[in-house]
């Protein structure tokens, strides 16, 4: 039986129009849903949106962190976000740093060739990742809780740093990349995936409406300006392209010039040694060994753990 390609245009029409109706009809449901069930959480006694603090975004992080993957993967995969994280991960190279891991959803796009290192502010999601390495093939895979913001890692460090829809999250975005730019090589690249402020000011007055609901929910901020944070961070764009009517930025980026930049509140010493990079947040100690983050946290090194083979 022979099909015109009349009725096969129209079939595939109707096929598609179905599944993206019945899919518009479901995320809406769940919206409105949601709208209702988080009207609490996500307004003052006033009734005016919250502004929820680094320490209420961390405690939903941990409360959905092992339903995460299952929540978000349909939608994840509707959207085409999956391809394009392969996309972007394939490009990293030699020792790897990936900050806000979440829950391990980019271990398999990693090559298996690179030096991989992960970590994350949630202990709840980095457990998720332990899992997942668990049964993985990866090999020798370093994993541990850090703040972006306060990186214990050497300046210059490696070859590639990357995240994925994390600056929606940090307390400080900026910070957060220059802290990312701080630790990569000179000739490294900074690879990110992200979601913030679209094209459409339309669509950008319904993400400022309902900022807040999201944020209850997720603990994400989804209306920050990526492309104006990635700038006056200081970091040198070399590529970017945006998708999903301009909410969905794919960047490649390498660190900006270092020296005599203000941006990077970097100096030099005689020596030659450089010297009084505040956004390090390192103390020293009287032994003149540096002390990262947990110097002044804790007073102890964090707990990392090594996945071997």
């Amino acid at each position: 039986m022979r099909v015109s390609v009349k009725n096969m245009t129209l079939g595939v029409g109707s096929y598609l129009g179905i599944i993206g109706g019945g899919y518009w009809w479901a995320l809406s449901q769940r919206e409105d849903a949601a709208k209702k069930e988080l009207g609490e959480k996500a307004e003052d006694e006033q009734g005016n949106p919250k502004q929820f603090s680094e320490e209420e975004r961390l405690a939903i992080f941990r409360e959905g962190a092992s339903g995460y993957d299952k929540q978000i993967g349909t939608d994840e995969t509707v959207m085409g976000l999956n391809l394009l994280r392969r996309w972007l991960l394939r490009q990293a190279k030699g020792k790897v740093l990936e900050v806000a891991g979440g829950t391990g959803r980019n271990l398999e796009y990693f090559p298996q060739s690179v030096e991989l290192t992960i970590i994350d502010l949630c202990e709840g999601m980095m457990a998720e990742t332990e899992r997942k390495l668990r049964k993985s093939r990866r090999g020798d895979v370093t994993f541990g809780r850090m703040d972006v913001n306060r990186m214990s890692f050497p300046s210059r460090t490696f070859d590639t740093v990357c995240d994925t829809f994390g600056l929606c999250s940090f307390e400080d975005p900026q910070q957060s990349l220059q802290e990312m730019e701080r630790v990569c090589k000179d000739d490294g690249q900074i690879l990110l995936l992200e979601h913030g402020r679209s094209h459409y000011q339309w669509l950008n007055a319904i993400l400022d409406k309902n900022s807040h609901r999201h944020t209850a929910r997720w603990g994400c901020v989804w209306n920050r300006d990526i492309e104006k944070m990635v700038r006056e961070a200081g970091l040198e764009v070399t590529s970017m392209t945006r998708w999903h009517f301009g909410t969905t930025y794919l960047i490649h980026a390498k660190p900006g010039k270092r020296e005599g930049d203000q941006m990077k509140r970097e100096d030099k010493g005689g020596d030659g040694k450089r010297k009084g990079d505040r956004r390090r947040r390192e103390d020293e100690g009287g032994d003149g060994k540096r002390r990262g983050w947990w110097a002044w946290l804790s007073g102890r090194r964090p707990t990392w753990t090594k996945q071997q083979p």
